[in-house]
This record gives C-alpha cells, sequence and structure tokens, in this order.
C-alpha cells in the first residue's frame, strides 16, 4: 500500500495493526477492515479467547437456588395452623410474595447473563437483588451475599468493547 502524501510505500504499524505508517512523510493512516486480507497479505487471524463462565455469579446462582428452595418449603409445608394463625399466616406470606418475586427475577436475569455472557444481564440482575432487600429488609441476610457476588461478578466481566480490543491487539 502507497502513502496518499507522498506515494512511498507504508509499513503496518507496530503498536496496532489496523493502521498504517508511513517512514518518510511520517503520518499514519487508518486502514479499513475490508484491506485487511488483500492477496500477498499475510495476516494472522486474531486468536479466539474463549471467555470462562464467572464463578462469582454460579455461585450467586446456586445461592439463589438455596433460598428459593427454602421459601418453596417453609411457605409451603408449615404445617396445619389454628383460623387466627392461619390468617396471620397468609397476611406474612402477602408482605414476603414481593421479595421472593424480586428475587425469583433476579434469578432468571443472572441465569441469561450466564448462559449469553452479557455482563448488563447481570448487573441488572444484581440491581432487583437490591430491590428484594428493600422489599422485605428482614430477609436481607438471604439475599445480601447473592448481591455482592452479582456486582462483583459484572466487575470481573470483559464488556464486548474491551473484549474485541484485546482480541485484535493480539
Amino acid at each position: 500500500m502507497y502513502c496518499p502524501e507522498c506515494g512511498k510505500d507504508m509499513r503496518r504499524s507496530d503498536r496496532d495493526p489496523r493502521y498504517m505508517v508511513c517512514d518518510n512523510c511520517r503520518k499514519k493512516f487508518f486502514r479499513p477492515i475490508e484491506d485487511f486480507y488483500e492477496d500477498g497479505d499475510d495476516f494472522e487471524d486474531p486468536p479466539v479467547i474463549r471467555e470462562k463462565r464467572n464463578a462469582c455469579i454460579i455461585i450467586s446462582l446456586i445461592l439463589t437456588i438455596g433460598y428459593l428452595a427454602y421459601c418453596v418449603y417453609y411457605w409451603r409445608y408449615s404445617g396445619d395452623l389454628s383460623f387466627s394463625s392461619q390468617l396471620g399466616f397468609n397476611m406474612a406470606h402477602a408482605l414476603v410474595m414481593p421479595h421472593i418475586v424480586a428475587v425469583v427475577i433476579a434469578f432468571v436475569f443472572n441465569w441469561i447473563g450466564v448462559i449469553l455472557p452479557n455482563r448488563w444481564f447481570i448487573l441488572v440482575g444484581a440491581i432487583i437483588y437490591v430491590i428484594a432487600i428493600v422489599l422485605m429488609p428482614i430477609y436481607f441476610m438471604f439475599v445480601i451475599l447473592q448481591m455482592v457476588l452479582s456486582f462483583v461478578g459484572f466487575g470481573l466481566m470483559v464488556s464486548s468493547r474491551n473484549k474485541q480490543q484485546r482480541n485484535f491487539a493480539k
């Protein structure tokens, strides 16, 4: 490829192969992706990095499954109660239900984030864990660890933009 300024041969930049550098006039030009594979070029394909599943998110999912199993057992098999106790039980059940629904929704978002490796689903799941804590602050101890692990997992996941830059630089 020749320099559009001076007409001399250009070389590929050592730091970023997307750019061509002219040693004569010291100019740097962006080389479009389509031009990467011209006849005679010996470009190597960038290595494909397979992203590992985030252990923090997997642990959070396992803890959530355990908590939801506990909720099903506790609210389903609480035993025979008298009429007044049954009335109180139903009121407590109605108060806790939004918390449990929020935990289920957070679980679904984290699960989708693990399957698709998309960090934004993980972030939404972590925020919904926070909402679950706000809905029933007494049960914070059952959800706080999942919330923290989800935020840590979100921070550890590489964004798709950074992943593309890392793959391209190698």
